[in-house]
């Protein structure tokens, strides 16, 4: 005959669940990697939010500080681009410079405390990536909070833990001292040439009002009045790192993948139609 064997859901359900706390009594990480994202966390406040998504194109890099922009300076993440025929002149004008939503899971941010966590094998095993910080100066006592700069990977995790304050105080952002350094960080210049015309283009960070709030090639080129009447928008070319990689992007009917983000010393080419 064939043999059986009966088994309690109930029992079954418990071993499991004691294996898996046993394992992660042992250093086992029950959240796997994610690799086509990158997130923040507050491990004790049980918020996660994903700042960037990598998109089949693969063509995009964050440094630490790009993200420490989209969570704090109110810079917007990469999204799917904007057709032309929908940028409209309500749309160019607007701005984005409220409190980001994210900043309602990490306000009092401690930056001394900050960890990135990486899985280089993607399977639930994390380490932390190796951070520092400036060298203390009378000069700089607010910047030496945070680390130094460094480039993220696609699945890294990074833990903002909250500093300490006053039960029912009030968090009005980022010091100015902090708020300047991460802008002067993440500024960057490229060079667009459209048409018969080159001119270097600067992406100025700031925290006023009025500030460069985006960084992505489509809102760059729509929001800096690049484009003219007769421009090409099918066939714009990106070529960094001293012409090493170059991407032709089509954004007259782009796709749903996420917008480039410019790096300093990009290269945009903006042709006149034929």
């Amino acid at each position: 005959g064939t043999l059986t064997r009966e088994t309690d859901p109930s029992r079954e359900g418990a071993r499991g669940a004691r294996i898996v706390s046993l394992l992660l009594e042992h250093g086992a990480v029950k959240d796997l990697a994610d690799p086509m994202t990158i997130r923040a966390v507050r491990t004790a406040g049980n918020f996660s939010s994903v700042v960037f998504r990598r998109g089949t194109n693969d063509w995009n890099q964050f440094s630490l500080y790009d993200l420490l922009s989209v969570l704090y300076l109110g810079v917007k993440a990469p999204g799917p681009a904007l057709a032309r025929h929908q940028a409209s002149l309500s749309y160019l004008t607007s701005s984005s410079n409220g409190v980001p939503a994210l900043n309602n899971g990490l306000q009092f941010p401690d930056f001394r405390g900050l960890k990135v966590r990486r899985s280089p094998n993607r399977d639930g095993i994390w380490a932390n990536v190796p951070i520092e910080y400036p060298v203390p100066s009378p000069d700089n006592t607010e910047i030496q909070q945070l680390p130094v700069n460094i480039t993220l990977q696609w699945g890294d995790v990074v833990e903002i833990p909250e500093q300490p304050h006053g039960l029912y105080a009030s968090w009005e952002g980022l010091p100015p001292g902090i708020r300047r350094y991460v802008a002067e960080v993440e500024s960057r210049q490229i060079v667009l040439v459209s048409g018969a015309t080159t001119r270097p283009l600067p992406l100025e960070l700031n925290t006023k009002v009025t500030a460069q709030k985006h960084l992505t090639l489509a809102e760059t080129l729509y929001r800096n009045g690049a484009i003219s009447s007769t421009s090409d928008l099918t066939r714009v070319r990106v070529t960094r790192h001293g012409g090493q990689t170059s991407y032709e992007v089509n954004l007259e009917t782009p796709s749903a993948e996420p917008d480039l983000w410019l790096l300093d010393g990009d290269r945009v080419e903006l042709p006149d139609r034929n």
